[in-house]
């Protein structure tokens, strides 16, 4: 020991002439730490070239060999600018991540470090950062490509850290009307959403709620009010998805998706299900009115016909009158349901409007102005003409009627197609070509809730005077434009006046067919069949029948009807069958009855009147249809026309 140093001696011996000699050598651990240096440098990650005052390698590690893909035996003696064929720079300076030609031929991304040493000698490090750099460009091209999907996709994107903004893609600020992306996020979340939800709860309470899920589960999808910069309130569909970017840090990816459109169809779509209930409720009330009308009118028709009395017979012509001001109310609901009569014909709108308004001039108060936007070629329409003369018609008086201190009343109408994507604002309507009619007023206007319930029979906010609406104006409206494939809507706002539109398909027909007069009852002395389940019925068309001079012979059903068929048929001029009757309907029974004589002649009499089942039987055979009530002369021409 010296001076409390750890020494490490080595010995060795060698005979000598004439004596012996011990020698002792002192190896200093400059040698071992030496030593070390050179195994680390060996081993060392970084290719390490050792160099003379010109550059010749004279010492090279294990990672040299790796990075050049020569042997050491190759590398020593030469130069730098021998082994990697791009010049290197300055050695006094320091390179990062220039890209250099190895001897292999490979292209490496390599820092380089110069170190000038006492003796004049260069120490050259190279670290390999190919590897490095290939992640880092790949992370550059995910991250550039996550950008661009966030940027370019169609949806609200946004990030929300801590309860703020911290990102948000060009379709956030289109979707809430803001001025900029950093006008945007330096709002906070609370003002973008109304004070209250649809359900009632606070808007921010239930926000916490739902961030709150999303966290626990992962992700959370709900339906949202949001609020624009400009005030307006609009639904989207949200989608809250927790992401972890570190090990105590948590955000939320949000996607917003206005279903503005979707809302509106889904709320069409529940009230259009709704007027369908509604309709087929009014259907079966309207044809039991019918058969009781049927009975009212029928006996005041005979009644009349043979009281010579004035007095009496102005009786009983306002209980016609009557009779056929409430058979004109079934005629709405039917048309409401969808079950009207149906005579298809080509039917000009402009005509139609023409005449309606003409009429309405001299009815209503002179302050109601006319203005017409009339397309010159307008396209016909194919429909029942005394229902679309109904439609023009109910639709211009109610616009009059809102318009009680006088203002204007503008009808349009145009050609349009629907393109193959559809319009979102008309859902019930697909491909194809139609007609437009629009109506407006300058009148009083309806609040939301009026708007909504407009369509549905018997709702009416009108009281004039003694003078109640009906309510059945715009629900028949609505099953005629129904009924004929196409739509119709309504915007109002109070105070502001009203607009409905009308879509019909356009038609194909060249010219609507000239109605029939009726003509005076004409007497006959034939054999008929009369067949309806209402015994009212039953009787008041027997005794018309027998009025016009015919034999009548009834039956309560379609089974009772076969059996008297089948032995009086050749006595049997024609059959009255009701359309609708419980265990055999008409079309069965009619059925039954060509099987006995496939050329019997069936009238059809129905409470429905001309609809898509009645249309069927009369393809099957029958010929004719009467529609309920009907009076004497129309029972007389139906019976003829069916017999001749």
């Amino acid at each position: 020991m010296n001076q409390g140093r750890k020494t490490r001696w080595e010995s060795s011996a060698e005979p000598l002439s004439g004596g012996n000699c011990d020698t002792l050598t002192e190896v200093s651990l400059g040698s071992v730490s030496a030593e070390l240096a050179r195994e680390m440098l060996e081993w060392a990650p970084l290719a390490c070239f050792l160099c003379d005052p010109d550059t010749h390698v004279v010492q090279a590690n294990q990672a040299a060999e790796t990075l050049t893909g020569w042997s050491r035996d190759r590398l020593l003696g030469l130069s730098l600018a021998e082994i990697f064929p791009a010049p290197l720079a300055d050695c006094s300076s320091v390179t990062r991540g220039k890209l250099q030609i190895v001897p292999d031929g490979r292209q490496v991304w390599v820092d380089v470090e110069y170190h000038e040493l006492p003796d004049g000698r260069r120490a050259v490090f190279m670290h390999d950062r190919t590897r490095l750099r290939e992640t880092e460009t790949s992370l550059f091209n995910s991250r550039r490509k996550y950008r661009e999907l966030f940027e370019r996709t169609g949806d609200a994107i946004l990030i929300i850290e801590n309860g703020q903004f911290r990102d948000c893609n060009e379709a956030t600020v289109r979707l809430l009307r803001y001025g900029g992306k950093a006008e945007l996020l330096n709002t906070h979340p609370s003002q973008l959403s109304p004070p209250h939800q649809p359900d009632g709860r606070a808007s921010y309470e239930k926000a916490e709620e739902m961030m709150r899920i999303a966290m626990e589960r992962g992700s959370h999808r709900f339906e949202w009010e949001h609020k624009r910069a400009d005030g307006e309130v609009f639904p989207v569909e949200v989608l809250l998805t927790a992401v972890s970017v570190e090990e105590d840090r948590q955000i939320l990816h949000t996607v917003w998706r206005d279903i503005t459109d979707r809302k509106l169809a889904e709320e069409k779509l529940l009230q259009a299900q709704k007027l369908d209930s509604i309709g087929l409720l009014a259907g079966g009330v309207a044809h039991d009115f019918n058969n009781m009308l049927s009975g009212i009118m029928g006996h005041a028709s005979l009644l009349l016909d043979m009281e010579q009395d004035p007095d009496r017979s102005s009786s009983l012509s306002e209980i016609l009158r009557a009779a056929e001001h409430s058979a004109d109310l079934t005629r709405k609901l039917l048309a409401f349901g969808r079950r009207g009569k149906y005579l298809v014909a080509a039917v000009g709108l402009n005509l139609i409007v023409d005449e309606v308004t003409e009429l309405l001039a001299h009815s209503f108060d002179k302050k109601i102005e006319f203005a017409f936007r009339l397309d010159p070629g307008l396209h016909n329409v194919d429909a029942d003409p005394g229902q679309m003369h109904q439609v023009v018609m109910n639709l211009c008086v109610n616009a009059c009627q809102a318009m009680p201190r006088g203002g204007t009343l503008t009808v349009t109408s145009t050609n349009l197609k629907i393109p193959a994507e559809g319009d979102p604002a008309w859902p019930e309507l697909r491909l194809g070509n139609f007609v437009e009619l629009t109506v407006r007023d300058d009148g009083v206007g309806m609040t939301e809730d009026v708007r909504l319930r407009a369509f549905e029979p018997f709702f009416s906010t009108r009281e004039d005077g003694d003078v109640k609406g009906t309510g059945l104006g715009l629900s028949t409206v609505y099953g005629i434009v129904q009924n004929h494939g196409g739509g119709v809507h309504i915007s109002s706002q109070p105070n502001a006046g009203t607009t409905v539109t009308v879509r019909l398909p356009r038609g194909s027909r060249e010219a609507a067919p000239v109605p029939e007069r009726h003509r005076p009852a004409q007497q006959g002395s034939e054999f008929i069949l009369v067949v309806d389940d209402e015994e009212i019925v039953r009787r008041m068309a027997e005794r018309m029948l027998v009025k016009l001079g015919h034999t009548v012979i009834v039956a309560k059903d379609g089974r009772e009807a076969v059996a008297i068929f089948r032995e009086r048929n050749r006595e049997i001029s024609g059959i009255l069958l009701d359309l609708k009757m419980p265990h055999m309907d008409g079309r069965e029974t009619l059925a039954k009855l060509q099987e006995i004589d496939p050329d019997v002649r069936a009238l059809l009499s129905t409470g429905y009147g001309l609809n898509e089942e009645s249309q069927v039987v009369l393809d099957e055979g029958a010929r004719g249809l009467i529609a309920k009530p009907y009076r004497l002369e129309d029972l007389s021409e139906a019976v003829r026309s069916m017999l001749t």
